[in-house]
């Protein structure tokens, strides 16, 4: 059976864990989590998914087992303490293939560390930014490829800006085959939040990024206000504007090719608990899935993260050599 564990039983992990029970092979899953909460609402969740009778085997611990061979793991824990799972998981057992969730590390150093663990142990791994898998934006990088210029912006309230962005950086990646970029920190809020997470910031304010002469991003959260979130997205051959909600609506498509006459399109927004079935399907099949690599991805972390890093020691008392985000 192909052995999967998942690390962070938690708001995510546990949405993972309801798309493994989509998978049509069939897993050996163990959950692991200190909490034993967490792993009590993780199993309830598991049992909300129908899916067809599969011979899915499933444990719940409240630590990593040792001497394991796994075939994929998947690290939904916050950002500070990420890295630290993955040397201990390593230590003790041997592990194929990785999913983590973003944001990668709180750490610079640990980018490199645990790049280089992957390469010595010959690991593949992905970071789950799934904007790439939505048939939205697949149809968006479709229909933008090769355009002169590729514009993106996103305005909302408080959609957890400093947690959020690397989504649509990787996505503009994407689209663009180009992780090099410029970020622009001189319009976010110097007034540096809370997250909803315990021990980590937020941000607030506009944030832009510019991949050369290619594409602009631009990012806002509101502070105040109850706005939804709202997507544009501009090029030379496509229009699209529609509402970034974690459900099914519409969106407003103008076409070159069709003298940008406005029109509605219906979408679909899949949640984790479907992209991770394809994800996990795919690796099974073909060892490989449609998820930013982890080099790609840590660099995409580093180019935005340490302008945010600077931002903070610029506008706080106290001085940070981390990212306290997640």
């Amino acid at each position: 059976m192909f052995k999967v564990f998942i690390i962070g039983a938690g708001q995510i992990g546990s949405r993972h864990l309801q798309a493994l029970k989509k998978v049509g092979a069939p897993l050996d899953i163990t959950v692991v989590d200190p909490s034993t909460q967490a792993l009590v609402v993780a199993k309830n969740r598991y049992e909300e998914i129908k899916a067809p009778q599969n011979a899915h085997k499933i444990i719940f611990l409240s630590e990593i087992p040792k001497n394991q061979k796994v075939d994929l793991a998947i690290v939904a824990s916050t950002s500070n303490v990420r890295a630290t799972i993955i040397k201990n998981l390593l230590k003790n057992n041997r592990v194929k293939y990785f999913i983590l969730e973003k944001l990668l590390f709180d750490k610079k150093k640990d980018y490199e560390i645990i790049e280089k663990l992957f390469f010595k142990l010959k690991i593949k791994a992905w970071v789950n930014c799934p904007l790439r898998l939505r048939p939205l934006y697949q149809k968006i990088r479709k229909e933008t490829a090769g355009s002169a210029h590729f514009s993106f912006r996103l305005t909302g309230h408080r959609w957890g800006l400093a947690t959020n962005t690397v989504h649509c950086l990787d996505f503009i990646s994407s689209v663009l085959g180009s992780t090099t970029f410029e970020v622009n920190t001189d319009f976010l809020d110097k007034k540096i939040i809370p997250s909803k997470r315990k021990g980590f910031l937020e941000l607030n304010g506009t944030l832009s990024a510019h991949f050369g002469n290619k594409a602009h991003c631009e990012l806002t959260s509101e502070i105040s206000g109850e706005a939804p979130r709202l997507v544009e997205v501009f090029s030379d051959k496509a229009r699209y504007i529609f509402p970034d909600q974690e459900k099914d609506g519409e969106a407003l498509v103008s076409r070159a090719e069709n003298n940008w006459k406005w029109e509605r399109v219906a979408f679909h927004t899949p949640l984790v608990s479907e992209t991770t079935a394809w994800v996990v399907e795919d690796i099974i099949k073909k060892g490989d899935c449609g998820l930013t690599t982890f080099r790609e991805s840590a660099k995409i972390h580093l180019t935005f993260l340490e302008p945010l890093r600077q931002f903070l020691n610029k506008n706080s008392k106290k001085k940070y050599d981390y990212y306290p985000f997640t």
